[in-house]
């Protein structure tokens, strides 16, 4: 699975493994999609994420990585 953001005039895709989500995979390999993060998948809502990532490449459209980690910011995080 990869994300990808806007960063000024480049894009940004970070190319994830999804075994690595804390979630995790299910036992056929898929990925459990639920009511937390179906609109994020689903491309309806974006989250706001930080990382650490490791550079693999870039030109002056792109910049390509792998993340060493994803969590959630503190500034999407929404009290009710």
């Amino acid at each position: 699975m990869s994300l990808s953001s806007e960063i000024g005039p480049r894009k940004l895709v970070l190319d994830c493994s999804l075994r690595f989500f804390s979630d995790g995979n299910q036992p056929d390999g898929t990925f459990q999609v639920n009511s937390l993060n179906n609109r994020f998948f689903s491309e309806g809502m974006p989250l706001t994420l930080e990382s650490v990532f490791i550079l693999l490449g870039q030109n002056d459209r792109e910049v390509i990585g792998s993340p060493l980690f994803l969590k959630l910011s503190p500034d999407h995080q929404v009290a009710l």
